[in-house]
């Protein structure tokens, strides 16, 4: 009896698959391309629209408090609120949020924020690449991505999530700074971090340019606008040994700095990447 040859069949393949395959295709190409073009990096937009969102950081399992407060060293209500905005120059929904979360901070005495411009600025640029699900700009991270937004989700939206993060509990870890300028292309300054118990994380030390030499779609200076680390570090920090740490930033790129017009925003992050306290200084 003579053997039949199997053969097998191959099945066509799902178009909505090769679609996929392909925006993913895309958007690498995209990604790749703009660390060294401004205008790559403006493709951020293709994929951003006004509304939707990120989904919260994985992994935090803090739980919600109550708004209290009181000798609760975890207690809720009792931290500043940092939201990071990514944007770029070339995006026409980031003006909008720029404006929502300027007049948010000035209306707030819980809340701060920075614009990190990312066709402008590399620093900036990783940052987004380290932090963000990388859909789109305006992408706004609250608290390191305890909550997320993409696009213009509008104030409310933006004062519900500054509300939800200040009811989660955090390590009441003080952060303090002082900054001065010297001349007008350098900060210098100290932070200092004292726990009430030991406290491993990660500190961040932005110069932000309040009214700043990046302009947006609107031709308006962009508000808040990273400019530079003054300290980027993880930290280990005890009652016995609180982190004390000078700081410096210089300006590299022939811009002088304005006096009143320059602010250095110290951020500590927990060993999960979520804002535990922050505070800032004009200089």
């Amino acid at each position: 009896m003579s053997k039949r040859k199997k053969t097998i069949r191959e099945e066509e393949p799902d178009p909505s698959e090769i679609r996929n395959k392909n925006r993913a295709l895309l958007m690498a190409v995209i990604m790749i391309l703009a660390v060294g073009t401004a205008s790559a990096v403006a493709a951020y937009y293709v994929y951003s629209s006004p509304g939707g969102g990120i989904i919260d950081e994985p992994g935090n399992t803090q739980p919600p408090g109550d708004g209290g407060g009181g000798d609760d060293p975890y207690a809720p209500g009792t931290h500043m609120v940092v939201a990071e905005m990514f944007v770029t120059t070339t995006c026409p929904h980031c003006a909008a949020a720029e404006d929502e979360l300027s007049q948010m901070e000035q209306n707030r005495s819980d809340f701060y924020f920075v614009s990190l411009v990312a066709d402008k600025n590399r620093d900036a640029y990783n940052r987004y690449m380290n932090i963000s699900q990388k859909q789109g700009v305006p992408d706004i991270e609250f608290d390191g991505g305890r909550k997320s937004e993409l696009g213009d989700v509008g104030a409310p939206k933006f004062a519900e999530d500054i509300d939800y993060c200040k009811k989660v509990h955090v390590p009441a870890v003080p952060i303090s700074i002082n900054a001065h300028m010297n001349g007008n292309m350098v900060v210098s300054g100290s932070v200092k971090i004292a726990p009430h118990e030991s406290f491993n994380g990660h500190v961040r030390v932005f110069v932000v340019e309040k009214r700043s030499r990046y302009f947006n779609v609107e031709n308006k200076p962009i508000p808040n606008a990273f400019l530079g680390y003054a300290l980027d570090e993880n930290i280990s920090a005890s009652p016995a040994y609180p982190f004390d740490s000078e700081i410096q930033w210089e300006e590299n790129h022939g811009e002088s700095l304005q006096p009143g017009n320059i602010a250095v925003l110290a951020v500590l992050y927990d060993s999960n990447g979520m804002v535990v306290s922050a505070t800032q200084v004009t200089v």
